[in-house]
């Protein structure tokens, strides 16, 4: 067990994607907590214009806390296959990083309908 961990923890590209994907999140948390919100945002953009579109501020938490359980759950099943199947370990990292980082502009989406 402590080889397969070794392993998984020295491929580079996993090690990129899973502390990227870390530093993003957490740029994300702090960037909720600092700016400032009014106390209805728009958050579903693909409705049309009204009272439908809008929830409460306090749903942009739902951002890093969807993309730490997106972590946390495809890295725990990238080191479950990594032995087996390395390639689909590989992709299921980068894809973890594509999630936050398309996640991310979302909220910057967000963040510029409201400014």
């Amino acid at each position: 067990m402590k080889g397969k961990f070794n392993n998984f923890r020295n491929d580079n590209l996993i090690k990129f994607s899973f502390i990227i994907s870390l530093v993003v999140t957490f740029l994300l948390s702090i960037m909720i907590y600092k700016i400032y919100s009014p106390p209805y945002i728009p958050f579903f953009n693909s409705l049309p214009w009204g009272e439908k579109r809008l929830v409460e501020s306090s749903h942009l938490m739902l951002f890093p806390a969807s993309f730490f359980l997106v972590i946390i759950f495809n890295n725990l099943l990238s080191f479950l296959f990594y032995d087996k199947y390395t390639l689909i370990s590989r992709i299921l990292c980068i894809n973890t990083l594509l999630f936050v980082i398309l996640g991310f502009f979302a909220y910057l989406q967000i963040l510029i309908l409201i400014h």
